[in-house]
């Protein structure tokens, strides 16, 4: 149904609106852009039980979202943690969406070396029984 909707920032001052928005300290406060994911009830169907899909509707497009932009050499973090209320006034999004997710993106700050490396596989990757 393609229920999802993109509000790309990358003015200025709305991008520290966002961050401000998102209030966790110097965490993200360089980022040269935002995109914010919202998503109606409405903009997505239900399953078998009558369950309504519309947050996994979101999280497979924002995921996608995040590995294209991994693989293109982006450094990305899905914040779930922001205030929704600032958030809608700031970027004008209708009361009926519901902000599900946004993003920084840029160049990653940090060097390869200082950003927390990855659990080898085998720490988490378990075959046939855990």
């Amino acid at each position: 149904m393609q229920g999802v909707h993109y509000v790309v920032v990358k003015e200025p001052n709305n991008v520290k609106a966002v961050w401000e928005a998102v209030g966790q300290g110097q965490k993200f406060q360089q980022a040269p852009m935002f995109i914010i994911g919202c998503i109606s009830e409405k903009g997505s169907g239900a399953n078998s039980n009558g369950e309504k899909y519309y947050g996994v509707d979101f999280g497979i497009c924002f995921e996608h979202l995040i590995l294209a932009a991994t693989a293109e050499g982006l450094a990305t973090c899905w914040i779930g943690w922001f205030n929704e209320k600032k958030m809608k006034q700031i970027l004008n999004i209708p009361e009926e969406y519901k902000v599900m997710g946004l993003t920084p993106l840029g160049y990653a700050v940090k060097e390869k070396g200082e950003i927390n490396e990855r659990k080898p596989l085998e720490k988490i990757v378990h075959y046939e029984k855990f």
